[in-house]
């Protein structure tokens, strides 16, 4: 299937080994229920992916931690061109921030509170950012255009940002301005 053209999005998709697409260009945007509830790795169908409905039975099965997972494949394959004097410090540092985000999206979801999921999201969210300053100093340093892992960035963030409001919501764990609590929240207001 490498380099099919996709029915469903019309975007380019690539198979891994492992059976994971990687997507080339823009993906459509995706409802709430399809960010942790649904996703790419249920069963095939026709030579094409079939979504499953129902609660995510894994973490793999979130396409949040689907996309951060691609994220990583894709800043392993980008950093490869890095020059040898990176390997201890931007290399590293790039890699390891990465994959930070899908382990800790992965951690998360089989804690049992939701504020702990929640903590754990934040984490994730956390590493993501600093991924993105990482690649873009890796593209100021002219060790290649990393456009394309920020798109990919991006689009993690936001349904980063969307299944930890969900998530927040289903717990009523909103604070009144619609800002996710941090986990100290309390602690930093004036009235306590």
């Amino acid at each position: 299937m490498s380099g099919a053209r996709s029915q469903e999005s019309g975007v380019r998709s690539q198979e891994f080994q492992d059976g994971s697409q990687e997507r080339k260009g823009s993906v459509p945007h995706l409802g709430e229920q399809q960010l942790g509830m649904r996703g790419d790795r249920s069963q095939k169908s026709g030579g094409g992916r079939q979504e499953r409905n129902g609660p995510a039975k894994s973490f793999q099965d979130l396409l949040v931690w689907q996309k951060a997972h691609a994220l990583v494949l894709a800043v392993y394959r980008f950093s490869d061109g890095f020059p040898a004097k990176e390997i201890y410090t931007l290399t590293s540092q790039l890699r390891r921030s990465a994959i930070s985000v899908p382990a800790n999206i992965a951690e998360g979801f089989k804690k049992k509170g939701p504020s702990d999921k929640l903590r754990f999201l934040n984490i994730a969210h956390g590493s993501l950012e600093e991924s993105r300053y990482y690649l873009i100093l890796a593209r100021d340093l002219g060790y290649g255009d990393s456009s394309p892992l920020l798109l990919i960035l991006s689009e993690v963030s936001r349904l980063l940002d969307a299944y930890s409001r969900s998530l927040a919501r289903n717990h009523n764990l909103l604070t009144p301005d619609s800002r996710l609590p941090t986990p100290d929240s309390r602690l930093l207001t004036p009235d306590s």
